[in-house]
């Protein structure tokens, strides 16, 4: 009766729409299942990942990213400082960022102006100083910024800020004389050319430096103001003397950073100031200045124990769903007893219903796979805008993964077991069957199988 293929398969799809609303609520049950599974590990994923994102976002602004300072000859600048970029750019790898370079001057005595501070016996300090791209992150509030005008006229011009310019009086075309602190000889003369606020304090940008934020820091001897701003050219033909301090900046792009890239990342920056170090013309007694590799630490060991409760979940939800699945299929074997019995009068044997039921089930089970995924991507986006992720701000990015689609599948497969096996079971002919009813007529087949134990346990 049941030789061929195409008739199992016929038999098949008639048992299914005689019987459609419990293997509709099967075929629900196996789409939940899978579905769970796939968005227990997309969440995991996303949420560790966006949790990565927010962790270095709130850390302070020195320990998430990189500071790289050295003492170099104004004419080897320029080399090393490709070099150093280099360098970076293969450390951070898909983390590479915005790099700001800042060059700064030895300390000048002011000669013309004071603030006040000689009559409290302290010498009045300062600095001239190049910050790459302050234009875009200050608020010009008078004059136009500097422009590469002191190798011509000797003349550096300079932008200060508003506090600066409030604690010594200075007003735009003002002339300041300076002095090099160890190197009396050295003398500049600087111009007031902007001055300008700081809109936000708290921007990374400003690396919370409190001589650049507050313009004063005063000590026992000393009151030093500033640093005095102007272009990278000004700095190295008319500040610098001999050599400058020049420091890197370096901003990763943690955006682009994932789980599986911290150990990498990690090890790339604990060994990167040996590397800037080694690079020909580099000062030997470089520095690089981070707390990432920490922070990272830190970080990755919080995402391990979140991570290890999700697992734990999904191997709850994944009992709770062949628990689920093997009632229904309980249920589907017991409402089929009458049509089961014909079939085995008319030459079917356990082979051919389990056969039956694995094609029944292979349907299912295939179209909850391949929904799964993408089912709890759409479900996973609701975190967004409700509950406890929402609220706290953290946005994640639910992406369809293989291990999305692995765990679909095997949630898929264990299904299609629990949805084959009472059939396979219940398959026993004769004495043997009815015997064993007449023992557990009372019983559902999860009690049978002893699940009601495993279930407590979970």
């Amino acid at each position: 009766m049941i030789s061929s293929l195409g008739a199992m398969l016929r038999i098949a799809r008639q048992r299914a729409l005689s019987d459609w609303p419990i293997v509709l609520a099967a075929g629900l049950i196996v789409t939940v299942a899978a579905t769970l599974l796939a968005a227990g590990t997309m969440y995991s994923s996303a949420v560790a990942t966006a949790s990565l994102h927010r962790a270095l976002a709130d850390a302070p602004v020195a320990d998430a990213n990189l500071q790289i300072s050295m003492r170099l000859d104004r004419d080897a600048v320029a080399d090393v400082d490709a070099a150093v970029t280099r360098t970076l750019d293969g450390a951070l790898g898909d983390a590479r960022g915005a790099i700001v370079r800042v060059g700064e001057s030895d300390s000048f005595e002011l000669l013309n102006w004071d603030g006040g501070v000689r009559a409290a016996g302290l010498t009045p300090l300062t600095g001239v100083a190049s910050l790459e791209h302050i234009e875009d992150h200050a608020i010009l509030l008078s004059g136009a910024w500097p422009v590469d005008s002191a190798p011509l006229s000797g003349i550096i011009p300079v932008a200060v800020s508003e506090t600066v310019a409030s604690h010594l009086g200075f007003g735009i075309g003002d002339r300041v004389f300076l002095a090099g602190r160890q190197d009396p000889g050295h003398q500049v003369q600087v111009r007031i050319e902007a001055i300008f606020r700081i809109p936000d304090p708290r921007e990374p940008f400003w690396w919370s430096d409190p001589q650049v934020l507050e313009g004063l820091q005063s000590s026992d001897r000393f009151a030093t103001f500033g640093p005095m701003f102007t272009t990278r050219p000004n700095l190295l033909s008319a500040a610098a003397r001999d050599r400058v301090s020049l420091i890197w900046r370096v901003y990763p792009a943690f955006d682009r950073l994932q789980v599986d890239g911290i150990d990498r990342l990690r090890g790339s920056v604990r060994a990167l100031e040996a590397q800037v170090r080694s690079i020909p013309s580099a000062d030997s007694t470089a520095t690089l200045v981070t707390a990432l590799p920490d922070v990272l630490t830190r970080v990755q060991r919080s995402l391990l124990v979140s991570r290890t409760g999700v697992l734990l979940l999904l191997a709850q939800l994944a009992i709770l769903a062949a628990y689920a699945v093997l009632l229904s299929a309980g249920l589907l074997v017991d409402h089929r007893t009458a049509g089961s019995a014909l079939l085995r009068s008319r030459g079917a044997g356990p082979v051919h219903l389990t056969q039956l039921a694995l094609f029944e089930g292979v349907a299912l089970v295939g179209v909850a796979a391949a929904a799964a995924p993408w089912l709890a991507a759409s479900a996973l986006q609701l975190f967004d805008v409700a509950g406890p992720l929402g609220a706290a701000g953290l946005r994640i990015n639910a992406v369809v993964t293989p291990e999305a689609y692995l765990a679909a599948g095997g949630g898929a497969l264990l299904c299609l077991v629990a949805l084959v096996l009472p059939t396979a079971l219940s398959s026993r002919s004769g004495g043997t069957a009815r015997a064993s009813r007449a023992r557990s007529e009372t019983q559902d087949l999860g009690r049978r199988l002893g699940l009601d134990v495993a279930l407590l346990a979970v």
